[in-house]
């Protein structure tokens, strides 16, 4: 049998998470047929672009020196028999003290608060419930915001909260949005000292001096605004340097601080932009000026601007 060399990249930044972006296989002799002059990116500066490489990669990132498998360390001990943790949302109390929460929904359609203190010797998991039996039919979007020192979390179409520790007693204490029907709410986010929050086809901005009152008013600027460019049912909204950005199933719309109390945020489709279906797609803890979304067109870095694959 004929034998050739050939070189497989094993490094390269970029590889395909789905088979819809597979390239096409070339039955032809010769090396490296496989090459595109054309594959071309800005940000992958591998020599070997182009020639053959994997095609599926699960749990792996690219070194210099080839793909590695990616392991963890348990920083934080698990409660031993509880299996309904949801993801770990930082939050804050009124003295800034930091804190990790995390929804678990029990069978009966309550909930536990799980609610992680560091600063308790050996570290420990607390449950504050409020939620009785019942509340939740699904898995809720939980989001939060952050203004002027308080930080408040939104439980979807259930009602606001602001988490209290009093001499190491653990609570989450409703919290009004004046102005706003908490059953109609899907969450809330922040921005440019705004309190942002959204339904499924609307964001409402705050009053200019108090976080809490959505009462609309030409005095106070706090208001709503229809998503008009919006191409499918809002399903976030996450913020961005000077901004957010407003994710619906099938696309995304920039919203840019202006500077007018009356209209504080102007909104523009996303070029290029796809939806998303869950808050958990897009990573936007981070202090900066893009997103990277898992979209319906694959993981694409997002801004106020574009959608870049």
């Amino acid at each position: 049998m004929t034998q050739y060399s050939a070189r497989v990249n094993l490094s390269a930044a970029n590889y395909p998470f789905s088979s819809s972006f597979w390239g096409r296989t070339i039955i032809v002799g010769g090396l490296d047929m496989n090459f595109n002059r054309q594959v071309q990116s800005t940000e992958d500066t591998d020599k070997d672009r182009g020639i053959p490489q994997i095609f599926y990669g699960h749990n792996i990132v690219p070194t210099g020196q080839g793909f590695q498998s990616i392991g963890y360390d348990i920083q934080i001990a698990g409660l031993i028999g509880k299996t309904n943790f949801d993801r770990a949302i930082p939050i804050k109390d009124v003295n800034d003290n930091q804190f990790l929460f995390s929804l678990g929904l029990t069978d009966g359609g309550g909930s536990n608060n799980y609610i992680f203190d560091a600063s308790i010797v050996p570290n420990f998991w607390n449950s504050d419930s409020p939620f009785p039996a019942g509340t939740f039919n699904k898995k809720p979007t939980v989001t939060t915001a952050y203004i002027r020192g308080n930080q408040y979390l939104y439980f979807e179409k259930i009602g606001c909260f602001q988490y209290q520790n009093i001499a190491g007693v653990q609570s989450l204490v409703p919290v009004v949005l004046a102005g706003l029907v908490a059953t109609n709410i899907i969450g809330i986010t922040q921005s440019n000292g705004y309190m942002i929050a959204f339904d499924g086809r609307t964001i409402y901005w705050r009053n200019a001096t108090l976080e809490t009152d959505f009462v609309p008013s030409l005095q106070t600027g706090a208001g709503s605004g229809a998503v008009t460019d919006a191409k499918g049912r809002v399903v976030a909204c996450l913020p961005l340097i000077n901004g957010f950005v407003i994710y619906t199933v099938r696309n995304a719309v920039g919203a840019s601080y202006s500077g007018n109390i009356r209209f504080p945020f102007t909104l523009k489709e996303i070029a290029g932009s796809n939806g998303i279906t869950d808050v958990e797609q897009v990573t936007f803890e981070a202090n900066s000026s893009f997103h990277y979304a898992l979209t319906s067109a694959g993981v694409q870095k997002v801004d106020k601007i574009r959608f870049k694959q």
